[in-house]
């Protein structure tokens, strides 16, 4: 009887998971951060034409070359050392990299590759020089390779010189004076933070602490980035510099907005986003702090993350519905640089949040006794502006109005009240729905009624060639129009790795996706995410009422719906796979959070959800800080 008492002792249960979770996470920083293969390439680029880039495969045994497979660097003009952190020789997949391929650059011309180098903790380091490069080298794809003088000359036939290497590094032995007091130190941060965090569980009061961290992050990364080390902020900087010195929105066909236009020949001042209007206001009003530059103009993003900051202070919902953003570092990476989506998944808060919440500020609009004129008109403003984020957005913003029927029609209170809110919320969705027909017709009135004609024929004038509507099928990007090319969905989604690619830049992918984390990193986000997201909605549909079950069955059919619509329109239109086009995902999750916050204190949910955070913030400082452009 002592035996089995001794076994269910809960004391037992928290030394066992706490020697497990230290196991884990020293398994984890072995892998991940402490062995981990570099090569590194001397090259000497000429004439490099903007948004090139190098690229370096990598394979094992008989595999093919992948894109899932290799890392790729912003091409520099000059000398430069180019540093790959690529998967692990011996990694959790058990790849072992028998082959690599270098692509020097990928335009036509020439490159000089000086020196080779990889190294791994544990292994001798690879160093080849040009004259040892000469004989390792084997080209591929017409690529011609010379010695001249202490560099390889590279030369192709066209665009996409490839050179293979099988390097060979030598085992010696791991330093284990060096791991040792490293593994001690992660072990003593997980019991410190285990037994010294447990009084943050109640009320998730350890999310504002988190999100504190993460602005620190995002800080440190809007100051050391240069302009347009990101996924084109320089049409967005365009747009909100106009509205610094505007209040109204342009005629498309303004000469004043030329410099607007992205390569597609398409404006963001011709969106319907209010985003650039605050953002460009804010600039404006926060001048005279004379902050330093490339900082000014992304101030707005971290004082949009201060605000979800402060919410999270004040309320536990606001936690609640705002805990999904840090499980992914990429959500982060929004707030660092100008971009309409950071201002989108914002909004997608602060609704969630006054929806979910039963003593929220709308909550109290709808339900008070008095009718409130002024907070209608201003709840109708904010549903207005709601249709003036990313159009991606629309799944979230159709499931928050059917929460707020499904709790006026589900609801304890008296059919009186029932009505009365019923009537305040139509008051607040025409109100909505005038503001944001307000908007369209400016934009009509501005265009003399031709909005459309102009913005084909601005189209038309602004697109480059490769991007441009009369360009040839077969002459323009291969990323558009697939489905035109030929290229079935199955081949969209299987064989170009929609899915994979989609993905990663969900998690991680800075730059213009030229920043990219390891596979067994993406291999342990894919372990994590899936058990959190198990466990959550087998906690959730235990513990939840009736409305609760159906507002998750809605998360899950608008979810599903807003992926096909994404992988749609990447085989149709324009194939470029990027997370962040799916952050609405993370806004109606939010909503499951505010319902069921218990759940989030389960531990089988809260160990998933701390390692999703503690990866995040890993490639946040390790990959993105150390791989973006510095300033």
């Amino acid at each position: 009887m002592k035996k089995i008492s001794a076994l269910r002792d809960p004391r037992l249960h928290t030394v066992v998971f706490l020697s497990l979770l230290c196991l884990a996470f020293c398994y984890l920083y072995f892998f991940v951060v402490y062995n981990r293969a570099t090569v590194e390439l001397n090259l000497d680029l000429h004439d490099v034409p903007k948004g090139s880039r190098v690229h370096v495969f990598f394979a094992s045994g008989g595999q093919g070359w992948s894109a899932l497979r290799s890392v790729t660097l912003l091409a520099r003009p000059g000398r430069v050392v180019y540093s790959f952190p690529l998967a692990r020789i011996r990694q959790l997949t058990r790849l072992r990299i028998e082959r690599l391929r270098i692509d020097t650059h990928d335009y036509p011309g020439h490159a000089e590759l000086f020196s080779f180098r990889m190294i791994q903790p544990g292994y001798a380091p690879l160093e080849l020089n040009a004259a040892e490069l000469l004989t390792r080298l084997h080209p591929l794809a017409g690529t011609q390779i010379e010695r001249q003088g202490n560099a390889v000359l590279v030369r192709s036939s066209g665009s996409d010189p490839q050179l293979e290497i099988s390097p060979q590094q030598i085992f010696v032995a791991h330093d284990w004076g060096v791991l040792l007091p490293r593994f001690m130190v992660i072990c003593c941060g997980v019991l410190l933070i285990w037994f010294g965090g447990r009084r943050l569980v109640p009320g998730v009061a350890f999310v504002p602490m988190l999100i504190f961290g993460v602005w620190c992050l995002v800080l440190l990364m809007a100051l050391q980035s240069q302009n347009n080390a990101h996924p084109d902020e320089y049409v967005h900087l365009a747009a909100q510099k106009y509205y610094e010195n505007h209040w109204l929105p342009p005629a498309v066909d303004n000469p004043e907005i030329a410099n607007t236009f992205s390569v597609y020949g398409n404006s963001r001042l011709s969106s319907k986003e209010i985003y650039y209007l605050f953002a460009g206001k804010f600039t404006q009003a926060t001048s005279f702090l004379q902050l330093p530059h490339p900082l000014d103009r992304r101030a707005f993003q971290l004082f949009l993350l201060s605000l979800l900051l402060l919410g999270t202070m004040r309320s536990t919902v606001a936690r609640l519905t705002a805990l999904p953003l840090l499980l992914t570092s990429q959500s982060w990476y929004l707030f660092s640089y100008c971009n309409s989506d950071a201002f989108s998944l914002f909004m997608a808060w602060l609704v969630g949040w006054q929806v979910v919440e039963k003593e929220s500020v709308l909550q109290r609009i709808l339900y008070d006794d008095r009718w409130r004129i002024l907070g209608v008109v201003l709840a109708g403003i904010g549903a207005g502006m709601l249709f003036m984020i990313k159009e991606n957005y629309l799944p979230f913003t159709v499931l928050a109005c059917l929460l707020l029927l499904l709790q006026l029609y589900l609801g304890q209170r008296a059919k009186e009240f029932k009505w009365r809110a019923l009537r305040r919320l139509v008051a607040i969705g025409l109100i909505g729905a005038a503001f944001f027909g307000l908007r369209i017709g400016l934009d009509n009135y501005i265009n003399d009624g031709q909005l459309a004609e102009k913005q084909l024929a601005m189209q038309r004038k602004y697109a480059q060639p490769a991007w441009h509507p009369d360009t040839p099928p077969e002459e323009r990007v291969g990323s558009l129009g697939l489905r035109a090319r030929g290229v079935s969905w199955k081949q969209a989604l299987c064989d170009k790795f929609w899915l994979e690619k989609s993905f990663r830049s969900g998690f991680g992918e800075f730059g213009y996706s030229n920043i990219s984390g390891p596979v067994a990193w993406y291999n342990l986000v894919r372990l994590c995410a899936g058990s959190f997201f198990f466990f959550f909605f087998l906690y959730y549909f235990y513990h939840a009422n009736l409305a609760e079950k159906i507002t998750a069955l809605g998360v899950v059919v608008f979810s599903t719906a807003l992926v096909v619509v994404s992988f749609i329109h990447s085989w149709t239109m324009d194939f470029q796979p990027q997370g962040r086009y799916l952050f609405p995902l993370l806004s109606m999750f939010a909503l499951l959070c505010g319902l069921q916050g218990r759940v989030l204190t389960r531990r089988l949910v809260l160990v998933p959800m701390a390692a999703l955070f503690v990866l995040g913030v890993w490639f946040f400082v390790f990959v993105g800080l150390s791989g973006i452009a510095k300033a």
